[in-house]
């Protein structure tokens, strides 16, 4: 009865398709890809924000509104206040689209389009 059930615990799971594979073997490989999915994310973010480096950011003052912001700055953006502030919360993953002063956000505006716009623009990070 021993040796039977040696044998046994070596036979294959049914419904393992005929792979017997040992649990520290499952887990070396699934760290493996976990791992890779991991570099697959960062690489694909990286380049997100590497293509957001062109335009301006600015930093969120006292009573102001994406509505307000997108108004100030349609001569530069040519974007209707709705598809400003859809850009704004789109590219900045805001939860919503309420901003609180000291908030940074991107704006669809080009850094060489803004020399003349007042302290708001982020100069460490231009």
């Amino acid at each position: 009865m021993f040796v039977r059930l040696i044998i046994k615990s070596e036979k294959a799971n049914k419904h393992s398709g005929g792979v017997n594979m040992s649990k520290s073997t499952f887990a070396l490989i699934a760290s493996f890809f976990i791992l890779v999915a991991g570099i697959v994310f960062a690489a694909a973010g990286a380049g997100t924000d590497k293509a957001l480096d062109k335009y301006a950011k600015i930093e969120i003052r006292e009573g102001d509104t994406l509505w307000d912001i997108a108004e100030a700055l349609e001569d530069k953006h040519g974007l209707s206040q709705m598809e400003f502030v859809e850009w704004v919360d789109k590219e900045n993953h805001l939860s919503s689209i309420v901003i609180k002063p000291g908030d940074r956000i991107v704006i669809p505006i080009k850094k060489d389009q803004l020399y003349d716009l007042d302290s708001r623009i982020i100069a460490s990070e231009e």
